[in-house]
């Protein structure tokens, strides 16, 4: 990583924009190789606050009532999914196999 990005570095950018959905899972290193002077933007988080703001203004935020249950499926093998979404979410998920002919 510190080698793909030595040319930021090298550049002196200040902002680096996480262009791609899995970039923030690799926050932490892309940090240490571009350095604590750049900051890095997460285009998810922005999009997040960006609907907030419009679905605030708009009136169009969901009432408050009962939590919706999350429904998760899988093609894959499941307990491979069940383990990767415990450790990307930080909770226990119950997935259902889907079958493809």
């Amino acid at each position: 990583m510190n080698e793909k990005l030595a040319e930021f570095r090298q550049d002196q950018i200040d902002t680096l924009i996480l262009g791609c959905t899995h970039f923030p899972l690799l926050e932490e290193g892309i940090q240490a190789a571009v350095g604590p002077d750049v900051t890095l933007v997460d285009p998810g988080v922005e999009t997040v606050h960006q609907l907030i703001e419009i679905l605030t203004k708009q009136a169009l935020q969901h009432a408050e009532g009962p939590k919706a249950q999350d429904q998760y499926y899988s093609t894959g093998n499941i307990k491979n999914f069940e383990e990767i979404a415990r450790t990307f979410l930080n909770q226990d998920l119950r997935v259902e196999e889907v079958k493809i002919d």
